[in-house]
């Protein structure tokens, strides 16, 4: 006689509706950072091609001491402008006085950056996360529409002599 073949086991509900939560939250997560990393990127971008650069005076530096944090900075620009306006900067050599090369939007002078902060890098890795949160999103989203396999390799009856 031969032995009667397992039923494959069934893929529960609970697994499949897990599956599918996740990978909507993560597919979310990747929309969500795609288009706050892109607005932050064409924001400077547009900032460096448009504006104008000029020198401008450190008021006040905050500088902060925790690993991976910007130092917010207020320059004075010089006239016509006339205005302060706060940038962040990854850089922590400057104190009040100094001198720093600024890029001034001419319609809104308060909106600024320094020249040779890094630009692009701290406002283009953050589109790194996208593809770390989009590829796992994917994949939840696929156990989810087709299910887990069954598992390989398991006897599930004994043969007889």
């Amino acid at each position: 006689m031969d032995p009667e073949p397992a039923a494959p086991p069934r893929v529960s509900r609970l697994h499949r509706l897990t599956d599918l939560v996740v990978g909507l939250l993560l597919l979310v997560g990747a929309v969500w950072a795609g288009v706050n990393a892109g607005t932050a990127t064409w924001d400077a971008a547009v900032l460096l091609v448009r504006g104008e650069s000029v020198p401008a005076t450190v008021v006040a530096a905050d500088h902060d001491s925790r690993l991976g944090r910007m130092d917010d900075l207020v320059v004075a620009l010089p006239a016509p402008y006339d205005v302060r306006a706060e940038v962040a900067t990854p850089r922590e050599d400057l104190e009040p006085g100094d001198v720093v090369a600024t890029v001034v939007d001419p319609d809104a002078p308060a909106r600024a950056a320094l020249v040779e902060d890094g630009w692009p890098w701290r406002t283009t890795l953050p589109l790194l996360l996208v593809p770390v949160l989009a590829l796992p999103a994917l994949l939840a989203l696929g156990l989810a529409a087709f299910g887990r396999s069954s598992g390989t390799g398991r006897e599930t009856a004994e043969q007889e002599p």
